[in-house]
């Protein structure tokens, strides 16, 4: 083509409509304007123009739609614009609009056949799906083959891609990052990964495909593997029609680990998608690549094979320089002579400028997609909002079972007493064992079971594991409950007051929302802070166990603790991890995980140890949208005297207090509303309360300059431990959300 274009502009899909958003594009637009605008400029006489759809010179977009024969701009006509449903009057309207420009497209989507049609120049620039490298990476096409000729020679080499890949596998590896994720993975797998359900990459033969149009075509691929990990897309509804086809092929596990993380294991040998960018990256990990349905985006690899305008090429960081755009426009424009610029050395400029990390993290120090407060993470999933009555629970409402061993007498009518005193109108069920000494004990129903034994741990440890005795008498005393709601509550524990019963009234009627993948109960179940453990800190302690809820004590619907123990008995103790013993489970992880798998769930548990991203998410998820977490200071819950030898600090543990109560709240319920005294939270979260309390006194002291000359030298002290606990403490926080 000769020099006879005049004018230059930098346009979006400004066609595309979002539910959310009215002019979707325009940001991403207007970032790429911001990013090339001054070296297009440099290069060429004519200024940059640039085209949105919240401030339109060129193209009138509710003009155009209605001229395509639909009355208004929707989310669902934009889609039948894309399948190419377009009449010939749009087609003349967009060629007028545009003759004599040169179009730089910033993802031009479906503007891409309008102009091939009307014959109007372009190069078309995407952010490449190839998104493991050091950067992100631009991906250029055009319709005018001189330019592509000359972006060739920017061309990033495919062999930089394969070696990018091997340097993300030996990061894992060095931090043993893939053999934990081995323990859990089985051979021969197959890495299923899932799309959103709108997309412009799923339209087909102008249809909008899904998994439920290859049906027929995923059971025969699944069924060819050992087993098939589900990996959802992070922005797409959760329980879909397409969802619950892919969770009802019998080898199908759900999973939601880091995308690379798991291409560096070798138990994973194939990634197959629908249409997704993800199945093209694959290939460079040494996996099978599964095209589904059909690929969206080609990219031209091969110099052997011709390229044509459909074909992206990735290009280095050369476009930041003015004298890379003067180079590739000199087919269409006058150019000028620049000088070459470059930016100095700077890790993921192009990440940290859109602020998206995807699932690269290899030198980030962000680690990941997530801010580093897990209460600041933007809600992605659909969720069902549970639905309280005004509650009101009065003791006539509740039966209390009193489980397990008549061993101390005095225990147990001190705990039957108390419930008599703070709940006197409750029905008492007391559940213990043949044998027992029940005489001058105050109950209303008496269940004696059969006892099921202790199980032998050793030679892991000399301790022994009770938990059938807990399954056995709380089974059987629940049997009996006849009241809407039930305090399960051990023989050595007694009350002190209503504060579990206070607290469930005040949480109940707060309305808080749950993950409807993830709710399991018609209410949720009421459990102590204490032994109630996070496995976010698997860092700085080996007890931050994985499906830990405290098991002391539970309250909640009759219905839904019956549903919660209907588990069968525990038969593996033991467990061989590498060729080391372990205990299997402990008796909160074998209920719990019993009960999810029950419901369906997968939950990869080897060794009470276990512990990788996946499992401290589904742990998090599952605990949060189950149970009311209440601060053991505030139940009126007394614990047997033994419990008190173990530091709170080793079993409290992060979701176990109101604080942290609320950031998990907060991380997927965005509608939780924080409390007035949430900063006071943040003290104790971070470990540094007491010495904000010592500085607020030191402080105050100040006043009083001539009663003491100690906060001369405390005061700055404690100012130096709050600054290194907060740096300390920041840096634990960094690392929930992996």
């Amino acid at each position: 083509m000769s020099n006879t274009i005049k004018k230059i502009v930098l346009m979006s899909d400004i066609l595309r409509i979002s539910p959310k958003e009215k002019f979707y594009t325009d940001r991403s637009c207007k970032w790429l304007y911001n990013l090339f605008c001054k070296q297009i400029n440099l290069s060429i006489n004519i200024p940059l123009e640039l085209e949105l759809g919240c401030n339109s010179n060129l193209f009138n977009r509710e003009v155009f739609y209605k001229l395509a024969g639909y009355k208004e701009v929707s989310e669902e006509n934009y889609i039948e614009i894309a399948k190419g449903n377009i009449n010939r009057a749009a087609f003349d309207y967009f060629r007028s609009c545009f003759d004599g420009y040169f179009i730089i497209f910033q993802e031009a989507g479906t503007l891409k056949q309008l102009a091939d049609y009307a014959k109007i120049p372009y190069i078309d620039i995407i952010i490449s799906s190839i998104r493991f490298l050091e950067d992100l990476n631009f991906a250029f096409r055009t319709n005018v083959p001189e330019i592509r000729n000359l972006l060739l020679k920017y061309r990033e080499p495919e062999a930089d891609l394969y070696m990018n890949a091997n340097q993300i596998k030996a990061y894992y590896e060095s931090r043993q990052n893939v053999q934990f994720l081995n323990n859990f993975l089985q051979k021969e797998s197959l890495l299923l990964c899932g799309q959103t359900e709108v997309d412009l990459s799923l339209i087909k033969n102008k249809k909008l495909v899904s998994f439920l149009d290859y049906q027929e075509k995923i059971l025969n691929l699944c069924a060819s593997y050992n087993h098939v990990y589900y990996k959802a897309h992070p922005y797409a509804k959760e329980n879909t029609e397409n969802e619950k086809f892919i969770d009802s092929i019998p080898n199908v596990t759900r999973i939601n680990e880091n995308f690379y993380k798991l291409m560096a294991s070798d138990h994973i040998v194939a990634v197959a998608a629908l249409s997704s960018g993800t199945v093209k990256e694959a290939k460079y990990f040494g996996k099978k690549s599964i095209f589904i349905s059909h690929p969206f985006i080609s990219y031209y690899y091969d110099d052997a094979k011709s390229i044509n305008k459909n074909d992206f090429i990735i290009i280095n960081n050369s476009y930041y320089s003015p004298t890379f755009w003067a180079d590739i426009l000199s087919p269409m424009f006058t150019t000028n002579k620049n000088h070459f610029f470059s930016f100095s050395s700077t890790k993921n400029r192009l990440r940290k400028s859109l602020n998206v990390w995807w699932a690269y993290e290899v030198g980030n120090e962000n680690n990941s997609v997530h801010p580093p407060f897990p209460f600041l993470t933007k809600n992605l999933v659909i969720r069902k909002e549970e639905k309280f009555d005004n509650v009101s629970i009065s003791s006539q409402d509740i039966s209390v079972i009193v489980q397990g061993a008549v061993i101390n007498k005095q225990d147990v009518k001190n705990c039957l007493n108390s419930v008599r005193k703070y709940l006197p109108k409750a029905e008492i069920i007391l559940s213990t064992w043949d044998g027992c000494d029940i005489s001058e004990l105050d109950y209303d129903i008496l269940v004696l079971n059969e006892d099921p034994g202790a199980a032998d741990l050793s030679p892991v440890t000399d301790k022994k594991d009770n938990v059938n005795r807990q399954i056995v008498s709380t089974q059987n005393g629940l049997a009996h409950a006849s009241r809407k709601y039930s305090l399960k509550i051990r023989t050595d524990c007694s009350l002190t007051g209503i504060g579990f019963l206070k607290y469930y009234n005040k949480f109940s009627n707060m309305n808080l929302k749950r993950e409807e993948s993830y709710n399991y109960f018609k209410n949720r179940i009421m459990i102590d802070s204490y032994f109630t453990r996070n496995p976010e800190n698997y860092q700085t302690s080996r007890l931050a166990l994985n499906f830990h809820p405290s098991d002391v004590w539970h309250f909640g619907a009759t219905e839904d603790l019956k549903t919660l123990f209907d588990i069968p008995l525990q038969e593996k103790f033991i467990s061989t991890v590498n060729n080391i013993q372990y205990q299997w489970r402990v008796p909160e992880q074998y209920i719990w995980t019993t009960f999810l798998e029950k419901q369906g769930l997968s939950v990869p548990l080897d060794s009470m140890y276990f512990n990788v991203r996946y499992t401290r998410d589904l742990t998090i998820r599952s605990i949060i949208n189950n149970f009311f977490i209440l601060d053991h200071a505030l139940s009126n819950i007394k614990f047997p005297s033994k419990f008190k030898t173990y530091p709170k600090s080793t079993f409290e543990s992060i979701i176990s207090t109101y604080a942290y109560f609320v950031f998990y709240q907060h991380k997927y319920d965005n509608d939780f509303k924080l409390p007035i005294k949430f900063k006071e939270n943040i003290y104790d979260a971070l470990g540094i309360k007491k010495y904000i309390n010592e500085l607020k006194k030191y402080l105050n002291d100040l006043k009083k300059i001539l009663e003491s000359f100690k906060i001369f030298y405390k005061l700055p002290l404690l100012i130096i431990k709050i600054f290194f606990k907060i740096v300390f403490s920041v840096y634990k926080l960094l690392w929930w959300v992996k």
